[in-house]
Order: C-alpha cells, then sequence, then structure tokens
C-alpha cells in the first residue's frame, strides 16, 4: 500500500474534487489533510497477522479530519462520509489491481473504513 499511496491519493483528489460538493475549491493540503498518514496506518493494519481495524491514533486522526473539514470547509457528514467512501473504493481496486487481496485483507480494508465512518460522525 505504501508504494501505491501517491498513485491512489491522486486518483482519490480527482473523484473528491469532482464528486464531493464544496472539494473542488480546496487547495490540495487541505484537501489532502491527514488522509495520506491514514493511508500509512491502514497500510500497518494489512501488515499485522491479526489486524482489528483502526488503532487509537487512526481514530484520532479520522476525528480531528472530520473536525476540520466541518469547521473550515463547510463539509457536513455526508461530504465526509463520501470522501472516505471514494478513498476506500480507491483503495480497494488499486490493491486488487496491483496486488491482490486476501480475504483477510478486504476484511481489515472493510472493518477499518466502516470504523473511520463512524469515528468521522461523531
Amino acid at each position: 500500500l505504501e508504494a501505491l499511496a501517491e498513485e491512489i491519493m491522486s486518483a482519490w483528489e480527482g473523484r473528491a474534487r469532482t464528486e464531493v460538493n464544496s472539494a473542488g475549491d480546496l487547495l490540495r493540503p487541505a484537501l489532502r489533510d491527514a488522509l495520506p498518514r491514514f493511508l500509512g496506518l491502514l497500510s500497518d493494519s494489512l501488515s499485522e497477522k491479526d489486524s482489528r481495524g483502526m488503532n487509537g491514533e487512526a481514530s484520532e486522526l479520522v476525528r480531528v479530519h472530520a473536525g476540520e473539514r466541518a469547521r473550515d470547509s463547510g463539509f457536513g457528514p455526508s461530504q465526509i462520509v463520501q470522501e472516505l467512501q471514494i478513498l476506500r473504493e480507491i483503495v480497494t481496486s488499486s490493491l486488487e489491481g496491483k496486488l491482490g487481496l486476501s480475504k483477510r485483507d478486504y476484511e481489515t480494508i472493510q472493518k477499518t473504513f466502516d470504523q473511520a465512518i463512524q469515528e468521522a460522525l461523531m
């Protein structure tokens, strides 16, 4: 995942700018915000033998990201969820296409993004 991180973020940025209301006007650093670090933490989870999804650092990262989106960008809950859903789709398709994914990998990705969405809405 780390080797594909920039490719994933570029694909996500393109889709987010066209599909998520209010994202098109954000500068790249503000749009990407904490999501590259989130990908790094997801990569760590995928490499663990018995991943449980997000750890405490990832949970805090997502809460801060969502809070900044709401305050600084005027994103509502649906836009925050939408950007995470787009990222999940791109991560899954990129890894599937380049590396292949095991059942455990799919479960880890799904669990991590489900938890991220829940954290973002708290």
